[in-house]
């Protein structure tokens, strides 16, 4: 059994797991789901609701949101896509043992394991980045280009690759000029189709929108989240990048050092973080662990390597519980069930987003004014008394609150009554409240 055999195995198990453990979770990916099941019965992203990102995450989704099991199997095929895609790169750049490690490693990483099986966005634009760079290796500049375009229109987060693509030309001493010229064409052509087809609404969402929320110099607010899973890329990547340089590989040191300059970038440009920001780089940070574990000759390297990701994935075992169990997510299911049997097809929801767009998904109740991202960040840029005022005067059935929506929607819960209460993994409280 060869090493390609062997990692057709890991993932087919992982595929299966995904298949057997498919649950919602507390994250922002049952607000794309909601958005791109309503997308494909008719509404249109940004004039008829606001959508802080640009398209092609909906499009790709779309076609799958007819139940929650076969959207978020074809999430996880994508994610599962973005290991063989490593595969092959790591193959193409070195050989099928560093291949088989470099992916390997990147599946049993809990960044991965969380993150890959999520609709966050990040993983479907890193697919499409990972075709391109494919493509790039094969020398078809204008195939790659297009996929680069396809994986920036899913998130724009993506361009900070783009000076990896660079100098990676540079290293492999290639002309940039046919790489600059069809990728700036593809970006600048698809921009203005977008623009022609949604108007400045486009721009305002996915541009100015993240200018007045997320964008700030200065050290972003909750890194703890990076440092949870970060702490240990950060010590690889250096180690990695030690090793490139007493080898003199410019290539390895390239992909072992960009990590760590896109995660700088992050830490220091948005106003708060969450992991799976930092996805975007770890396919390269994973091809070179691969190739210093299969290569070096130093046995206690290889043994530090698998001692951190053995600290790793001890340290974050309760988020791959809370990912994967099902006992850490009663929320949904007894919030879908109650809605069910007390309130009518034609009911409003509003609330806190993660819950409420899961709601929404099962149960085919609509979201008051078709507010998806109903984020305080979002309610903060719509103007939080235009949002208070809409709540008031079309008075939903049933509001689903965190605590921060409880506090912003606090002068008018005298007009519901509460439900249940549920402290979600001890420290996320959410509370049911139906109108009287």
């Amino acid at each position: 059994m060869n090493y390609f055999q062997i990692f057709l195995i890991c993932i087919l198990i992982l595929l299966v797991i995904r298949i057997i453990f498919t649950i919602p979770s507390m994250s922002d990916e049952t607000i794309y789901l909601n958005m791109a099941k309503n997308f494909r019965k008719g509404l249109i992203p940004y004039k008829d609701f606001f959508y802080a990102h640009p398209p092609f995450q909906l499009i790709l989704l779309a076609p799958f949101t007819f139940s929650f099991q076969l959207v978020k199997l074809f999430i996880s095929i994508l994610g599962i896509g973005c290991l063989f895609l490593t595969f092959l790169i790591s193959k193409e750049l070195f050989d099928e043992k560093v291949a088989f490690f470099s992916s390997l490693f990147f599946l049993i990483f809990p960044g991965f394991l969380i993150f890959g099986i999520l609709g966050m966005g990040m993983f479907e634009a890193l697919f499409f980045f990972l075709i391109g760079f494919y493509f790039l290796i094969k020398r078809k500049d204008f195939l790659a280009s297009l996929f680069f375009t396809l994986a920036f229109f899913t998130r724009y987060l993506i361009l900070l690759l783009f000076p990896l693509v660079f100098l990676f030309l540079k290293f492999k001493k290639r002309k940039i000029f046919d790489w600059i010229f069809y990728q700036t064409a593809f970006i600048l052509l698809t921009f203005l189709l977008f623009f022609d087809l949604f108007g400045f609404i486009y721009f305002k969402d996915t541009i100015i929108y993240h200018f007045y929320s997320n964008i700030e110099i200065g050290i972003a607010n909750l890194i703890d989240q990076y440092l949870a899973l970060g702490f240990f890329t950060i010590f690889l990547a250096l180690f990695c990048l030690i090793h490139a340089l007493f080898e003199k590989n410019r290539l390895i040191a390239l992909f072992s050092g960009y990590p760590l300059l896109y995660d700088l970038m992050i830490i220091f440009g948005l106003k708060q973080v969450i992991y799976h920001y930092f996805i975007l780089p770890l396919p390269f940070l994973f091809i070179v662990i691969g190739y210093t574990f299969s290569k070096t000759k130093f046995f206690s390297l290889k043994i530090f390597i698998l001692v951190i990701f053995s600290l790793c994935i001890y340290s974050n075992l309760k988020s791959l519980e809370f990912y994967y169990l099902k006992d850490y997510n009663q929320v949904f299911f007894e919030v879908e069930d109650w809605v069910k049997k007390n309130s009518a097809l034609n009911d409003l929801l509003f609330g806190e987003p993660r819950v409420l767009n899961y709601v929404s998904f099962v149960t085919e109740r609509k979201i008051l004014n078709n507010w998806f991202d109903s984020d305080l960040k979002f309610i903060n840029f719509y103007g939080r008394e235009k949002v208070l005022e809409e709540v008031e005067k079309k008075r939903p059935k049933v509001l689903i609150l965190n605590e921060l929506h409880y506090n912003f929607l606090r002068p008018i819960l005298k007009d519901y009554k509460l439900i249940k209460e549920w402290n979600v993994i001890e420290y996320y409280p959410i509370y049911l409240f139906e109108i009287k």
